[in-house]
């Protein structure tokens, strides 16, 4: 029984620890200095490991006040790393969830971070309003078709705006809506350097990655892909979440040619 007890005991000593804490309207995870807050738990939960433990976003920057557009911003932990990675970073947030908007808001004033600037609208291909669907969690976007718990109108804007200048990192993550802005893209390809774009197939669809990759390939642009869904074979039985049958992570980075 001795034994037995120290065995629990030891279990119980070894298990994480919730380090993710209510602190009066927001959950707040301390981490190296920072303070990560969040008006929802699952936000954190679920992104902290892939920011701060993968460092998906992480990039070699030539400079040391590097130029970052975050479409897709959430609670804004993506912010809170570049910050962390390159204090005198210049950022732009897009983020149209209300809640998500009020915890990115907080964490940029919380951290006292300088030089980011934070939009609560979507971008598409259209300056106006459109209807947007999310669970005020870490999923939002204007396809409707994700269908999820929220539906409100948003502002929406177009990301040519804010491509005047070389942008050293572009984060989009908007739920499908890379389609609409795709054109963008495309004329502006020439002013970014590293790219980072979570790609959304949806069953109703036709589907366009292809665009995106014939994009980069033509641009002297070196592309990675990593899967979201795991499946041992696709053709028997699909996954399908949200009205998705596939997303994708992926990272294109200018291939910087030396012709001397």
């Amino acid at each position: 029984m001795r034994r037995l007890k120290k065995i629990i005991k030891r279990l119980v000593k070894n298990q994480p620890k919730d380090d993710i804490k209510l602190n009066g309207d927001f959950y707040c995870k301390y981490f190296e200095g920072l303070k990560i807050y969040s008006h929802n738990k699952a936000c954190i939960e679920r992104a902290f490991s892939q920011i701060f433990t993968r460092h998906v976003y992480n990039f070699n920057s030539k400079t040391e006040e590097p130029f970052i557009i975050d479409a897709g911003a959430n609670i804004g932990m993506a912010v809170l790393y570049w910050k962390k990675r390159y204090p005198k970073a210049k950022i732009v947030a897009f983020e149209p969830s209300r809640e998500a908007y009020k915890s990115l808001v907080k964490n940029v004033e919380a951290n006292n971070l300088k030089d980011v600037i934070c939009i609560d609208k979507a971008l598409s291909n259209t300056k106006g309003i459109q209807k947007f669907t999310t669970n005020e969690i870490i999923s939002g976007s204007l396809i409707l078709e994700k269908d999820l718990a929220n539906n409100y109108d948003v502002e929406t804007t177009t990301l040519s705006e804010y491509l005047k200048d070389e942008v050293d990192f572009l984060k989009i993550d908007i739920e499908g809506a890379e389609k609409l802005i795709y054109d963008d893209v495309k004329t502006n390809l020439h002013k970014l350097n590293h790219v980072f774009l979570e790609y959304h197939s949806f069953i109703n669809e036709n589907q366009y990655l292809s665009k995106f990759l014939d994009l980069f390939e033509k641009n002297n642009f070196r592309y990675f892909i990593e899967g979201e869904y795991k499946k041992t074979n696709h053709f028997v039985k699909q996954k399908v979440s949200l009205n998705q049958d596939m997303q994708l992570n992926i990272w294109a980075k200018k291939a910087f040619v030396d012709n001397e």
